[in-house]
């Protein structure tokens, strides 16, 4: 068993702030607002083009719901920034809080399941090579909706333990 020999208590007060410049913060929600636009971009490809064959083999369902998830995940570093930029009420910033960490998990779930999903597939239909074998696009999208479904159970409280002490979020 491990144990921590220390009398020290940390608190809200030993955290130093730290600061973005304005100019970095602008950069990179910039860098932010253009993924998102390339994301709207391929995903209005991904459904135009559908009936297209070789975007019909790269899984235009998936390939929509991972750009969803890329677009939820580009909206994070404007969330994380936001908080040190202008004068918002407690409450606004409580919110802020709770946004990151939905963001992150939602999105993450998105994209990386869809990719995992996508890898079963190939996996299966290499696996019996010599029998000509195909992959329904239903079960890979059920089984990315079952994900995100355990990530939206898991943080089914509006309060994750996020909280805003002295106008910066904390776990707690």
């Amino acid at each position: 068993m491990m144990t921590w020999n220390t009398t020290h208590v940390s608190s809200s007060d030993d955290v130093d702030e730290v600061t973005v410049s304005l100019i970095l913060f602008g950069i990179v929600c910039s860098l932010s607002v253009a993924g998102v636009g390339l994301a709207i971009f391929f995903m209005t490809f991904n459904i135009r083009y559908r009936r297209n064959r070789i975007v019909k083999m790269s899984s235009p369902n998936l390939n929509v719901i991972m750009q969803f998830g890329a677009i939820v995940l580009y909206a994070c570093p404007v969330l994380f920034g936001i908080e040190g930029v202008g004068r918002a009420s407690d409450n606004v910033l409580a919110g802020f809080c709770q946004a990151r960490v939905w963001c992150l998990a939602i999105g993450f779930t998105l994209v990386y399941g869809t990719i995992f999903s996508k890898s079963w597939r190939v996996h299966t239909i290499f696996k019996s090579a010599g029998v000509k074998r195909t992959v329904k696009t239903y079960f890979s999208m059920h089984f990315v909706d079952n994900m995100a479904t355990f990530t939206l159970v898991s943080f089914h409280r509006t309060d994750d333990g996020t909280l805003l002490t002295n106008r910066k979020c904390y776990k707690q």
